[in-house]
């Protein structure tokens, strides 16, 4: 009897302790399958003396979010002051100079569930794809505050090319009278476009989904209740049909 029981004891132990092992296992599938680890560059861009970072964002996974944080680093001043004196080179219509940076590898979900992140990265002037120069290594880069965040919908239709009535977010930056707008990436062809508005009318109320933008291969316009803007990021090349 005692041999019986002790059987069934052990029996049951080892089914108890199978079920286990596949859940953890099931658990690591699933976690790997929904991973998003990767290279996934950035391009940088200073508003309000604070340093801001745009993932770059592609149609497939594991880049398929747009993100925009607050940043800090050790060579905030540095970088800030580049992104200034460059800024008068940069028109209305689009960018004619960047910094772009190339994280260590690391899963783009940390950004996207708002999980504290400190992470060394490469930065380039330009574009670190096609033929930005490296020019600070190693640096370290924490991200402090989520600014924008959105998955991108390859099946949310483009407005009429003929007449683009695109979809844009409208963000605060803490100034009232500065707005940062970000262009919704959607169907294909479609493009990833930034730009700051400055001394814009508060009294009124742009409505995100009137405003009016021209994307062409190399120009943006948006036009928006604001004196002035600048076209902090402008990308068509990854975003065609």
């Amino acid at each position: 009897m005692q041999y019986k029981h002790l059987s069934k004891t052990i029996h049951s132990l080892f089914l108890l302790l199978l079920m286990l092992i596949i859940s953890i296992s099931a658990s690591h599938a699933e976690q790997h399958k929904h991973h998003r680890m990767g290279s996934h560059g950035m391009v940088l861009f200073t508003a309000n003396n604070n340093l801001y970072a745009s993932h770059m964002p592609l149609y497939s996974k594991p880049h398929d979010y747009q993100l925009i944080f607050q940043v800090n680093t050790d060579n905030n001043e540095k970088l800030i002051t580049y992104l200034n004196k460059h800024s008068s080179l940069t028109t209305t219509k689009a960018p004619t100079a960047m910094l772009t940076i190339l994280p260590d590898s690391f899963d783009l979900n940390k950004l996207i569930n708002q999980e504290a992140l400190a992470i060394r990265a490469t930065v380039f002037t330009g574009h670190f794809e096609r033929n930005g120069k490296k020019w600070l290594e190693n640096i370290r880069f924490s991200f402090d505050k989520a600014i924008y965040k959105k998955q991108i919908d390859i099946y949310q239709e483009t407005q009429d090319s003929s007449n683009p009535k695109s979809q844009w977010a409208k963000l605060s930056l803490g100034k009232n009278d500065r707005h940062l707008f970000v262009h919704t990436i959607n169907q294909k062809p479609s493009f990833d476009g930034i730009v700051l508005g400055n001394q814009c009318d508060v009294d009124k109320n742009d409505q995100v989904e009137n405003l009016h933008s021209t994307a062409q291969k190399s120009t943006l316009t948006l036009d928006t209740h604001c004196k002035s803007q600048q076209v902090l990021y402008y990308e068509t090349q990854d975003f065609q049909g």
